[in-house]
């Protein structure tokens, strides 16, 4: 029987593919680490020291953050009959999930990086309609 969301048929990768996509695993998580290293170490004084089991927790949570903002975020595009989460959907799960503090911070920085991203297509949160979202290519 067919359960929702899988295919009768599904496309099996083969061996190589599959060994590829453990590697690329395992570079994303190191990258992931390194990075979240970065962010730890800055919020610390500077001879303090991070286990690896301490890292790895901090991976985990940050994962699992990540994975709670993203499923709200489509929850609402879902509600709406859309297919791409915009920046906006992430805001507005922040703010349903009880993350109002973070709220204002992070329209902030969207608004830097959009004013830094020449190349980027979409409007700005200030020329949309409330609840029209654009694509890439323009859109709605």
């Amino acid at each position: 029987m067919e359960r929702e969301g899988e295919s009768l048929n599904p496309q099996r990768p083969n061996a190589d593919s599959i060994g590829q996509e453990v590697v690329d695993d395992d570079i994303t998580d190191a990258n992931n680490v390194a990075n979240l290293t970065r962010i730890m170490h800055r919020a610390l004084p500077p001879h303090a020291k991070i286990s690896n089991d301490a890292k790895e927790a901090i991976q985990h949570c940050a994962s699992e953050f990540i994975y709670f903002i993203t499923s709200e975020a489509n929850e609402k595009c879902q509600d709406e009959n859309r297919i791409t989460i915009t920046p906006e959907d992430v805001l507005s799960a922040m703010e349903a999930l009880g993350f109002d503090d973070y709220k204002e911070p992070l329209h902030i920085f969207l608004n830097k990086y959009r004013m830094q991203d020449v190349g980027h297509t979409s409007i700005s949160m200030h020329d949309q309609q409330p609840g029209q979202h654009k694509d890439k290519d323009g859109s709605s």
